[in-house]
C-alpha cells in the first residue's frame, strides 16, 4: 500500500471520528469565533462552502494572504467586491476588517449566498454587504463603476482566466486584487495574468505553503494531543488542488 494511500485512510477516519468531537470542543471553548488572524472575534457559521471548516474557525485559512491583509489595512477602502464568497468568510470577514467599507458579495450558490446573509446579520454588518448570485464581466462592470478605493477579492475556480480583463472591465486597472489562481483547472493561467496585469498593477505571486503542525493557534487537549503531529496536520489542511498561488496586484494609478 502506498504511503499516499495510508495518508488519504487516515485523513477519512479523523474525518469520521475526531472532526464531530474536535469541533464540538471548539464551540465549548471558543463560541462560534474564529480563534485568530485577521477576523478574530468574527462569528462564523456552522459550516463551510467549498472549503474545509477548521481552517476558518481556527483563523488560519489562506495564511499566505495575511501579510498582504496587514498592508492592506493600510489603505483607505471604501468598496470591496468579493467574487466567489462561498459562506462568507472573506465578505463578512473584510466588512469588519475595514469598517468604512461596502462590500458587494457573489456567490453563485444559494446555500452560500444564505450563509453569507446570516454571518453578515450574525456580526452586524448586512447594511453593508449586497449578495448577488453569478458574476459575469457585465456583472463585475456594473460592481466597480463609478466606486473608487475598491479591493477586489476573487476565488472562481479557473474563471479569473474570463473574468480578471483590464481591457473589458477598465476599472479593474485601478482597483486592488487578491485573485487565487488554480492552474489546475486553467494551465498557465497564473503566468497569463501575471502578464496580463503587469503594465497597470505593481503584481506578486505568493505560492501555497505547506501548513505545519507548529501553526495550530491552540493548544489542543490531551486525547488530541495523544495523536502528536497529525491532527494538527489534519485540522490545518485546506485540501487544496495542486496548482494554486495568489497574485496580489497594487495599482500604478489607482483611483
Amino acid at each position: 500500500m502506498s504511503l499516499h494511500l495510508v495518508k488519504d485512510g487516515l485523513r477519512a477516519m479523523a474525518d469520521r471520528l475526531v472532526a464531530p468531537p474536535f469541533k464540538a470542543w471548539l464551540t465549548r471553548n471558543y463560541s462560534d469565533k474564529v480563534i485568530t488572524g485577521p477576523f478574530r472575534g468574527m462569528h462564523y457559521v456552522e459550516k463551510s462552502l467549498c472549503s474545509t471548516y477548521f481552517p476558518k474557525i481556527l483563523g488560519t485559512f489562506e495564511l499566505e494572504l495575511q501579510d498582504t491583509l496587514q498592508r492592506l489595512a493600510k489603505r483607505d477602502f471604501k468598496n470591496i467586491v468579493n467574487v466567489g464568497a462561498a459562506e462568507g468568510y472573506y465578505a463578512v470577514g473584510l466588512a469588519l476588517y475595514f469598517p468604512q467599507a461596502r462590500v458587494t458579495a457573489f456567490e453563485i450558490e444559494p446555500a452560500g449566498q444564505e450563509l453569507v446573509k446570516k454571518m453578515a446579520l450574525n456580526n452586524g454588518v448586512s447594511e453593508r454587504i449586497s449578495v448577488h448570485g453569478r458574476c459575469d464581466k457585465p456583472d463585475l462592470v456594473e460592481a466597480l463603476q463609478g466606486r473608487d478605493n475598491v479591493l477586489v477579492v476573487a476565488d472562481v475556480e479557473g474563471f479569473e482566466a474570463v473574468l480578471i480583463d483590464t481591457e473589458s472591465i477598465p476599472d479593474l486597472k485601478r482597483a486592488y486584487l487578491v485573485c487565487e489562481t488554480h492552474d489546475a483547472y486553467v494551465p498557465g493561467v497564473t503566468r497569463k495574468l501575471l502578464e496580463h496585469l503587469k503594465t497597470t498593477h505593481r503584481v506578486e505571486e505568493i505560492p501555497a505553503l505547506r501548513r505545519k503542525a507548529s501553526d495550530m493557534p491552540v493548544k489542543l487537549p490531551w486525547w488530541l494531543s495523544m495523536w502528536g503531529s497529525f491532527v494538527p496536520r489534519w485540522a490545518l489542511l485546506e485540501r487544496r488542488a495542486a496548482g494554486i498561488s495568489w497574485i496580489v496586484a497594487e495599482p500604478l494609478a489607482p483611483k
